[in-house]
């Protein structure tokens, strides 16, 4: 499950939601202004609007920054499913579901790239390139936090982007990625207890996140009505009407459906959030999509909610917070707490 970036839990995102944080989180992080990426010239990377909601910029190489249908060029350098998780946020942005940005070291013929969706999950695919992520950060951190208010993880999707990650940035986490197997069995869904009543979201049931369920999913997307339009999932209410439980779509490409799980705290331990992801899965599978979780890897409740449903652990891996203090110095980045 997914909480924005700021919480990390995923069921993608960022603490668990569901059985206590939110499953993919992300949250906002004020960047402060500065200069572009360093070096910049006018070197043109092709026509057309960048990736939903991006401007288009030209940067000097080692740095592209994709425009229009040349961000499908990357698609190629994303890991299948089957080999990593969180790969829903970066198919999302290149088909227009997610606003985003795409930065890759070549703008004709990709090897390496970062693709950055808006709700702060951004991973590094491709050929490991430390010279494209220098670049990257310095326009995230910059000429870019107008626009992105959420918190930023920079997920790692193979070990050598690990070690460049670790060497560029002083803060990892680790985030734990899931599938189902074929011999995976869910456990059956509890029964719902009296005065509560489940029910497929709506752009009404979407306006009442934030009452104990982050509305971080709700935000990112561009509010209720464009969050109902484009998204999809299953509440529970309470008998006053009020969201008690909440399972949804936080990232769709790739033939998958990010999860993103939450219980209002005053509701929890009755088992809304398995109802509510029982209803999401079969929603998800009638759409022709994989129901896919991700969360923080000491997001206990969250873990715990995927193995009840019959998802089992495919790896660890390390995630990079893009925190608002870094600033860059000589060949890595540092918090400003740390420097002399």
């Amino acid at each position: 499950m997914t909480s924005g970036p700021r919480r990390r839990a995923h069921g993608a995102g960022r603490k668990a939601h569901g059985a206590g944080r939110r499953a993919h989180g992300a949250g906002p992080t004020a960047q402060g202004a500065g200069p572009t990426a360093q070096g910049a010239g006018p070197t043109a990377q092709g026509a057309g609007p960048t990736a939903q909601g991006a401007r288009p910029t030209a940067y000097a190489p080692p740095m592209a920054l994709l425009h229009g249908p040349a961000v499908q060029r990357v698609r190629a350098l994303i890991p299948s499913a089957a080999e990593a998780g969180h790969t829903a946020f970066a198919h999302a942005v290149l088909d227009g579901w997610l606003a985003g940005s795409v930065f890759a070291d070549h703008a004709g013929a990709p090897t390496a790239a970062l693709v950055c969706p808006d709700n702060g999950f951004f991973l590094a695919v491709g050929r490991p390139d430390a010279a494209l992520a220098h670049e990257a950060f310095a326009v995230l951190q910059a000429e870019l936090v107008e626009r992105l208010t959420e918190e930023r993880l920079v997920v790692a999707t193979t070990a050598g982007w690990d070690g460049i990650l670790r060497a560029l940035l002083p803060q990892r986490t680790t985030r734990k990625e899931f599938h189902l197997s074929s011999r995976s069995v869910p456990g059956p869904a509890p029964v719902l207890p009296p005065g509560y009543r489940l029910e497929a979201v709506t752009e009404r049931t979407a306006c009442l996140f934030g009452d104990g369920i982050d509305p971080w999913v709700v935000r990112t997307l561009g509010g209720p009505a464009a969050f109902a339009a484009r998204s999809f999932g299953t509440v529970v209410l309470a008998a006053d009407g009020s969201l008690a439980a909440a399972c949804v779509a936080c990232g769709v490409g790739g033939g998958e459906a990010e999860i993103e799980i939450g219980t209002a705290p005053w509701h929890r331990r009755r088992g809304l959030a398995l109802m509510a992801a029982h209803g999401f899965m079969k929603q998800a599978r009638d759409r022709g999509l994989e129901p896919a979780w991700t969360c923080a890897a000491d997001n206990a409740p969250s873990v715990a909610t995927a193995l009840r449903l019959g998802f089992v652990v495919s790896r660890a891996v390390g995630v990079f917070p893009l925190d608002p203090r870094l600033v860059r110095r000589g060949d890595s980045w540092q918090l400003v707490t740390e420097l002399g």
